[in-house]
């Protein structure tokens, strides 16, 4: 719904890693040459993973004495056969190793580089033509009429029908955390109109949570 009043360009994101998305909005933005930083798809020196990434906080919570943190790490890093060989990205690693996913994630960036006219050379990816930004023409969103709009729509989701809701933009736009709700919460035999309205008192909640 929000697309509909501001301009949200595509970015390609369903490679499996954000270097690519990442890559796709420097190029939306005209970027001529895209210098990649920490971007090794590869593990070095038996480690899987940077210390302080996100998966040191959830697997030293999930860790044990039978299991602690490493075991968990090694789990995720021998979860396929690993290649002994100098990745393309690897940046001088000590002894870096690959595996199949890893390998399809230079692939797909590569793939990427190749289809958007880019070159990789002294660890850049450079344009071969030079171009203006291709980011559409924005248009100014008005985030407080959006969600004015968006309290007034659900709101009055309780005074249509099942069959009404169906083709309502609105009940779809709250459809995901109703479910959520009829998932965890205890009294979860809530009619549909119960939920809508938990669902409005959330949101409402939330924005003026924000706007304070």
């Amino acid at each position: 719904m929000a697309s509909d009043e501001f301009n949200i360009p595509v970015i390609n994101s369903g490679s499996g890693t954000v270097a690519i998305a990442a890559c796709d909005v420097a190029r939306l933005c005209g970027a001529e040459k895209i210098k990649l930083y920490g971007a090794d798809f590869c593990y070095s020196g038996g480690k899987p993973y940077a210390k302080g990434t996100y998966l040191d906080s959830i697997y030293g919570r999930s860790s044990e004495r039978t299991c602690p943190a490493e075991t968990i790490f090694s789990a995720l890093m021998y979860r396929t056969e690993l290649n002994d060989c100098k990745p393309l990205f690897s940046a001088g690693l000590e002894n870096p190793r690959t595996s199949p996913v890893l390998d399809s994630y230079s692939k797909a960036l590569l793939d990427w580089a190749e289809s958007n006219s880019y070159r990789y050379e002294n660890k850049s990816f450079v344009k071969d033509v030079t171009y203006s930004n291709s980011l559409p023409e924005q248009k100014t969103f008005d985030g407080e009429r959006f969600i004015k709009d968006l309290l007034n729509g659900v709101q009055e989701l309780g005074e249509k029908t099942v069959c009404e809701l169906k083709q309502n933009e609105y009940f779809y736009g709250v459809l995901p955390y109703m479910a959520w709700q009829k998932k965890w919460r205890k009294d979860n035999n809530l009619s549909v109109f119960e939920h809508l309205k938990l669902a409005y008192d959330a949101i409402k909640r939330y924005t003026i949570g924000y706007e304070e």
